[in-house]
């Protein structure tokens, strides 16, 4: 009998193991394991994993083996039909398809404290690995296996979608000096380069001056200094302005650089000390979030400008509108780079930008597919827009970044050089890609639109769907199953 699939190896006690990649959700460090009172021997206890808390089984001891203490460990979150249970073991080594395995369900294992665990051994070429049978190691009934996938799960399930809209926010985040700060992704309007601000008489220090956007007059107010703290301000060199929405008016933010832009859950939003607030009780600090370690700081839009910052982005941008004949028709791209080229994704298909972490790759599916990563417990695959495009291939840089879209249904994150920002583009900026002139390579058939941008530059606005929907529909089905108990 031969099966083939994705498979997740690892090591206990010298001897090696397997499980389906189906039932993998992600690989962690061991960290500390709370025991758990009466549990079964091989119930090491229970972690915190992004305030998910998970039991951990000891493989070792499941399987009647010797753990060696002096080993750190591993831990295999797997999900069998939505229960989520840690699995403790030496080293997960690699994930591999053994698409050339020979599957052998009848070479059960002689010990007796195994038998019913194993469901079969892979043989390929020489080595030889134990095929798990997670239900039966985690001792999961079958019967509560199924009660499970057919109610609480499909509920669970159901109220995550119809609820994932109201509990998550996206946070732009940036940097002032060594601190981060963020404003919610709702408040702005776009991200634009520093430009030479024309001063303002008797306009506060922190109030840089005001720029022209468009055609628009743009109040710059020196993030840094408005808060007191250190920055490079636009000596910075990834310095940006965060353009913010005040009604009919608009501020622009100078700050060091965009860090990411993060999803997170409403639920993770603490209220801020209570002494940075002032005597009328307001604070320009919202909310204060903790992701992955870093504390970052939610900003009051309405705190952090006066009313005559405001009167006079509202009185400059009324009269900028009212001399044009009304306000243009703009779309809003998140605009990166890759290998050189500025492409434009709009920003209604991203859900959030992230920084690059570990990709675990995947058997059996195109070139262009990096992998699969997991961000706050959902596995998000992975796609090169250089690999989908046929370009050059070399080493990405610490301004790679991940933005996660939906393409038909499924979160994508395209891995990119970098992120340019967020821009506004005029619709009569926009026209459809020209069929010759400008040779845009392969990229060609997913071109939806070219944005001509200040000073000469071409946007190519990306179309998702066509550059990565094929993917997307058959990302989970191209990795084969692991073989059933």
């Amino acid at each position: 009998m031969e099966k083939s699939g994705g498979y997740v190896e690892f090591g206990v006690g010298g001897e090696h193991f397997a499980v389906s990649l189906g039932s993998v959700r992600e690989i962690v460090r061991a960290c500390a394991i709370t025991p758990i009172p009466s549990a079964s021997a091989h119930v090491k206890g229970m972690i915190a994993l992004r305030d998910e808390v998970l039991p951990v089984v000891d493989l070792a001891s499941r399987l009647g083996m010797a753990r060696d203490p002096e080993v750190e460990g591993q831990i295999v979150i797997l999900d069998l039909q939505g229960i989520v249970v840690g699995l403790l073991v030496d080293e997960a080594s690699q994930v591999s398809s053994l698409g050339d395995a020979e599957f052998d369900a009848g070479a059960a294992p002689q010990d007796p404290g195994r038998k019913g665990l194993v469901a079969g051994v892979l043989r390929t070429g020489e080595r030889l690995l134990m095929l798990l049978d997670p239900e039966a190691v985690l001792s999961i009934d079958p019967e509560t296996l199924r009660r499970l996938r057919d109610t609480a799960f499909r509920k669970k399930r159901t109220e995550k979608e119809t609820e994932r809209d109201e509990n998550l926010f996206s946070v732009v985040t940036f940097t002032l000096g060594n601190d981060v700060y963020g404003f919610p992704l709702e408040d702005v309007r776009e991200i634009i380069r520093p430009s030479r601000p024309a001063l303002v008489p008797e306009a506060p220090p922190h109030v840089r001056g005001v720029i022209n956007v468009r055609g628009s007059i743009l109040p710059v107010v020196d993030l840094g200094m408005r808060l007191g703290v250190s920055s490079g301000g636009d000596a910075s060199e990834g310095a940006k302005i965060v353009v913010l929405d005040y009604g009919r008016a608009r501020t622009g933010f100078l700050v060091d650089g965009i860090r990411e832009v993060l999803e997170v859950s409403r639920d993770m939003l603490q209220e801020p000390p209570a002494v940075t607030r002032t005597a009328e009780g307001r604070s320009v600090v919202s909310g204060i979030l903790d992701v992955r370690g870093q504390i970052i700081a939610l900003l009051d839009k309405q705190v952090l400008v006066s009313s005559r910052e405001l009167d006079l982005a509202d009185v400059k941008d009324a009269a900028a509108g009212a001399g044009g004949g009304g306000k243009e028709r703009m779309r809003t791209f998140v605009v990166f780079l890759e290998n050189g080229q500025e492409f434009g994704l709009p920003i209604g298909t991203i859900r959030e930008i992230t920084r690059r972490s570990v990709v675990a790759p995947l058997p059996g599916v195109p070139a262009f597919v990096e992998g699969v990563m997991s961000i706050r417990g959902e596995s998000v695959t992975v796609v090169s827009l250089r690999k989908r495009f046929g370009g050059d291939v070399h080493e990405r840089g610490e301004e790679s970044r991940i933005l996660v879209a939906n393409v038909s249904g499924v979160s994508l994150g395209f891995l990119v050089d970098s992120v340019v920002g967020v821009e506004q583009v005029p619709e009569d900026r926009l026209a459809p890609p020209p069929l010759g002139g400008v040779d845009f390579g392969e990229a060609g058939h997913f071109v939806s639109a070219v944005g001509h941008l200040e000073g000469g530059r071409l946007l190519l606005v990306l179309d998702a769907e066509a550059v990565f929907g094929e993917t997307a529909r058959n990302v989970e089905t191209t990795v084969p199953a692991g073989p059933e108990a």
